[in-house]
């Protein structure tokens, strides 16, 4: 693959549903609005439920990175209505729409987490993908945790840059920041 990973049959660890991991994001979202928040989940999300209704316009570099994808987009019928309508790649400026996001955004507002990973929208997602070929169930869904850890923190030009631990690619961030500190103008 592009990072050097070793493949295994029909890249079922890169494409497809099998490729597809628990997801995370939900479970911190939801654990860092209720530990540090303010607002309801229902404001918090109304923005981006608005741009999930209507569409992100597609930029030259969505367009040229669908483009590399396409061989793999192609494979998949909801992959290929979303990114590659009429067989090509959507086009700049045109709105990207995933169907059924934004109705999905607005469930996971109402119920958080607590819906996500052991409520309906749980089940409704495990089906999606035991329907595509994944081995995910609502209980691996449902043994989700959110692991939370200090940040790692590096000072850079005038900065304090706050990131992830070793498992994220704050490490990254931090090695190309202090390159750039040396290397760079």
């Amino acid at each position: 693959t592009l990072m050097g990973f070793p493949t295994v049959c029909d890249n079922a660890n890169v494409e497809g549903y099998r490729s597809i991991t628990i997801p995370g994001a939900a479970a911190g979202f939801d654990h860092a609005l209720r530990k540090w928040g303010r607002l309801p989940m229902t404001t918090v999300a109304a923005p981006a439920i608005a741009l999930a209704e209507n569409g992100v316009e597609a930029t030259w570099f969505t367009t040229l990175q669908i483009a590399l994808a396409s061989p793999v987009l192609a494979k998949d019928p909801a992959s290929r209505e979303i990114y590659l309508p009429g067989g090509h790649p959507i086009a700049p400026e045109r709105p990207m729409v995933i169907p059924q996001l934004a109705q999905t955004l607005a469930r996971f507002a109402e119920g958080g987490d607590e819906a996500f990973y052991k409520g309906s929208l749980a089940r409704d997602l495990v089906a999606d993908l035991n329907a595509g070929g994944s081995v995910s169930s609502t209980d691996d869904l449902a043994a989700y945790e959110v692991l939370e850890a200090p940040a790692h923190t590096q000072e850079h030009r005038g900065a304090t840059a706050h990131v992830m631990g070793d498992v994220s690619g704050g490490t990254r961030l931090h090695d190309f920041l202090a390159f750039s500190q040396t290397h760079m103008p």
